[in-house]
């Protein structure tokens, strides 16, 4: 055979497409890595820093002074990100550790969640908020729920709260048939805050800080 009729039919040669179960297989190791960030988020140790102020912001990390007075430098998942804060500021930051201090020191990498400014105010007596959990539809009760006593909380501090409670007690991404559900946070005025539990929390489209003690219900449903 020539070598020009040997160029001709590798020019001519038509990419075979993927089968079926090879696009399966795809999907099913996309979804699997998902589930694992997910109950590695969820599932972990996190700090709340409130009212905090933004001593300087650079690209790469964050330093504030938190209401105790101590000094916590926050390193963000990218070295060329910086949230649009300036020295001054006041913020909430509800961050993921990676080892298990007090504060987060120098040098730790964590992933974040800046929130808006809450009311430090407390309330009287701390409050068990009405959370009702239900798997595959039958009732799953609660172990390990804290109280509350900060009049006003994030979503995504209510957010990580419920979904730590579901991944440590009620199985959630722990297993094939517990990966997705939802939670819907109603208040006595009829308003609903809802995320879908097969994704992490979008907070970019965060909400204002909610008074605790106006919740009427909290569902959550695995399936």
């Amino acid at each position: 055979v020539s070598p020009l009729l040997l160029a001709t039919i590798a020019t001519d040669f038509t990419p075979v497409p993927l089968l079926s179960n090879q696009i399966i297989k795809t999907a099913k190791a996309s979804t699997n890595d998902n589930i694992k960030d997910l109950l590695d988020w969820y599932s972990s140790g996190s700090d709340t820093f409130t009212n905090s102020e933004v001593l300087d912001n650079s690209l790469g990390s964050m330093r504030i002074k938190n209401t105790d007075g101590s000094i916590s430098l926050i390193i963000f998942p990218s070295p060329y990100y910086s949230p649009a804060f300036t020295k001054g500021e006041k913020v909430d930051l509800n961050t993921k550790r990676t080892k298990k201090s007090q504060h987060t020191s120098e040098g730790t990498y964590i992933h974040f969640q800046i929130s808006g400014v809450t009311n430090t105010e407390k309330l009287p007596t701390p409050i068990e908020l009405p959370l009702k959990v239900k798997v595959h539809g039958k009732d799953s009760p609660l172990k390990y729920w804290p109280k509350f006593d900060k009049k006003q909380l994030a979503i995504s501090t209510l957010d990580f709260e419920i979904r730590h409670q579901l991944t440590q007690i009620h199985g959630l991404y722990r297993s094939s048939d517990k990966t997705g559900g939802y939670w819907k946070i109603t208040m006595n005025d009829g308003s609903t805050y809802q995320s879908d539990l097969s994704k992490k929390f979008e907070y970019n489209t965060e909400k204002p800080p909610i008074n605790i003690d106006e919740i009427k219900t909290i569902e959550a449903e695995i399936n």
